[in-house]
């Protein structure tokens, strides 16, 4: 009879599928899928062939997880939409069927086993919630459990009010904080356990946020607690609703930051003074990553390299390296010692400045490593040690200059009185020869006699040198004298000489007759180097720089090679051909300025000319006249 009921039911799907639709529609205002009514019409036919209780409750779970649960549908829906389709099912199969009892009772059978099952799916459905409303419950209290763990934790605690403003939660957190129990606390009013927070205003948030549920956040609050002192507290006042959003009391949830604080102060004055340190260095100092990228560059640095830091920072260490085989190797051969020792300490080498000038420094470079020990750059300190080895030559060649001037005057001594018997010896036979040859050596004999003479003089002056008066001088007087006196001598009178006097220059305290020597004898110099030019040309300045006063004596002659730079006052030592020069002049001109607190400096190449430089300290301002 089952099948006979199957067969009419299925014979009617598309008209009870319909029908079934239809009364949804109308009576839960929901457009059921056709998908989801022919597998709740599959579900009917099942219980009309008397299938098995599990597979039932098995097919039902299939179509609420389906087309209900994830659709935010609930079983309530289910039930009442089933139930509509086995109302169209029956009213289709009580049409359908003639007046025998044993088919009517088939349709009772089929009513009878929908409902018994519907209870039971019911019943089994109700012990599922109750799981799941437990399970919740569960995990409600693990959250709250975990809140309150996680709000007491290390600085931070919580504590609740009520409406009358008594404490009614005292968390463990706080607890700590105060150094105060929770049975000290609970149910007595705030003020009456921490009056101070009236008057640190904390009080008055509290009773607005009850008021009018407003939420507040005081940040670094000064805090004078009982037991603890001064602290630094952040507080987040919220209102406590109950589940109709009535305001029932305050949530008050604080952090003391006082060491945070603390470390955070002690943190910004260490990097102060590292700035200051950093900053402020007399050495220049600077930090490279591990691409050997300038990171920081302090004032120092920008001082002698004459870059930025904005100009510096990003760019590769090469930029100041000279661009030569040797410096390159170099550079390389100090990062592998840094990454592999560590550091290197006092090593010198040459730099180069933003406007090419090289500089001699000594360098350490310390590696900078992470915990695990990996390289993440270098730091560098640089001295500039060009000065400080320019003078050490210049100790030495004075040392020199010293040794030189006590041999001087034993040559002096012991030469002179020879050369004078030697040279009035040729001079009486000079006089009494009649023979043109003997007399033409003779007199050959007398010019090398004043040679030496002449050399032994300007070893006697530099030993000891001539008295002169020294007095407040006008360089460009001195100047114009030395013009006059080697503007026609026979090595100058065919070049071009130009002047380029700086007007109303202050005085210097020197000799006019000493400072006359030492710039004629650097024009005839010049004069000399120029020797065979037709272009021969002679430029001569002075200018104020600060308080010195810079006299420039500038040629194109053939130059000097660099490697006889370094040599050019050191006596007897002279670029000149054999018996142009004795190697004395320079040296002498060299001490006649040092011995004014001067210096004189040398710029030149070979075939590029010659530039002499001579310092001179001031005597006086610049409003005081030279009246020239």
């Amino acid at each position: 009879m089952c099948q006979e009921l199957s067969k009419i039911v299925e014979k009617e799907r598309t008209k009870i599928v319909e029908a079934w639709q239809s009364q949804a529609m109308e009576k839960s205002n929901r457009q059921l899928n056709i998908e989801c009514l022919n597998s709740l019409f599959d579900f009917l036919l099942d219980i009309i062939q008397g299938e098995e209780q599990n597979k039932l409750f098995k097919t039902i779970d299939e179509i609420l997880n389906k087309y209900y649960l994830t659709n935010q549908l609930y079983r309530s829906n289910f039930f009442q939409e089933i139930s509509y389709g086995k109302d169209m099912i029956c009213q289709t199969i009580s049409q359908s069927l003639d007046s025998k009892e044993i088919s009517w009772k088939a349709l009772f059978d089929f009513s009878d086993r929908f409902e018994k099952f519907m209870i039971g799916a019911l019943d089994r459905f109700s012990k599922k919630n109750s799981e799941i409303i437990s399970y919740h419950r569960e995990l409600f209290e693990q959250a709250t459990n975990f809140l309150k763990s996680t709000v007491n934790f290390s600085n931070i605690g919580l504590f609740i009010l009520d409406k009358n403003m008594n404490i009614i939660y005292w968390g463990e957190g706080v607890a700590r904080l105060y150094d105060i129990k929770e049975r000290e606390v609970l149910n007595r009013h705030v003020l009456e356990m921490f009056p101070v927070l009236e008057k640190e205003g904390v009080y008055q948030k509290l009773s607005e946020t009850l008021k009018t549920g407003e939420s507040f956040e005081l940040i670094s609050l000064a805090h004078q607690s009982l037991k603890k002192g001064r602290r630094i507290i952040d507080y987040k006042i919220s209102p406590l609703k109950d589940k109709k959003k009535n305001i029932i009391g305050v949530n008050v949830l604080l952090n003391d930051v006082t060491d945070r604080k603390r470390d955070e102060q002690s943190l910004k004055e260490y990097e102060r003074f590292i700035s200051n340190f950093f900053e402020d260095a007399a050495e220049a100092i600077f930090v490279l990553d591990e691409n050997d990228c300038v990171k920081m560059w302090n004032k120092q640095a920008a001082k002698m390299y004459g870059y930025s830091a904005d100009e510096m920072i990003g760019k590769h260490i090469s930029k100041i390296v000279p661009n030569d085989e040797q410096s390159q190797k170099e550079i390389e051969h100090i990062n592998r010692i840094v990454r592999t020792k560590g550091f290197v300490k006092d090593w010198e080498t040459e730099r180069i400045t933003v406007d090419g000038r090289k500089i001699l420094l000594r360098l350490t470079r310390t590696a900078i490593r992470d915990e695990r020990g990996n390289y993440l750059g270098s730091s560098v300190i640089a001295h500039d040690i060009t000065e400080q080895r320019r003078l050490e030559q210049q100790l030495i060649q004075s040392e020199k200059l010293s040794a030189v001037g006590q041999l001087a005057a034993g040559i002096a001594h012991e030469v002179g009185s020879p050369l004078t018997a030697i040279s009035s010896l040729a001079q009486l036979l000079y006089e009494r020869s009649d023979d043109e040859w003997n007399r033409d050596k003779l007199k050959m004999i007398r010019e090398q006699i004043d040679r030496i003479s002449r050399i032994v003089r300007e070893l006697v002056n530099f030993s000891k040198p001539i008295s002169t008066s020294i007095g407040e001088v006008s360089i460009n007087k001195v100047i114009e004298e030395a013009m006059q006196i080697v503007r026609y001598d026979k090595r100058l009178k065919h070049f071009k000489i130009k002047l380029d006097l700086f007007p109303h220059l202050p005085f210097i305290r020197i000799s006019f007759d000493q400072m006359l020597q030492v710039l004629i004898n650097i024009l005839l110099n010049a004069g000399d180097a120029m020797e065979g030019k037709t272009d021969g040309e002679i430029a001569v300045s002075t200018r104020l720089v600060g308080e010195k006063i810079i006299v420039s004596i500038i040629d194109n002659g053939v130059g000097i090679p660099k490697e006889s730079l370094d040599r050019i006052f050191e006596p007897f030592f002279t670029t000149k051909k054999a018996g142009k020069g004795t190697g004395l002049g320079l040296w002498v001109c060299y001490n006649i300025i040092k011995g004014f607190a001067g210096d004189i400096i040398v710029e030149s190449e070979s075939n590029q000319g010659t530039a002499f430089h001579i310092i001179l300290p001031v005597l006086k301002n610049l409003d005081e006249p030279d009246n020239e």
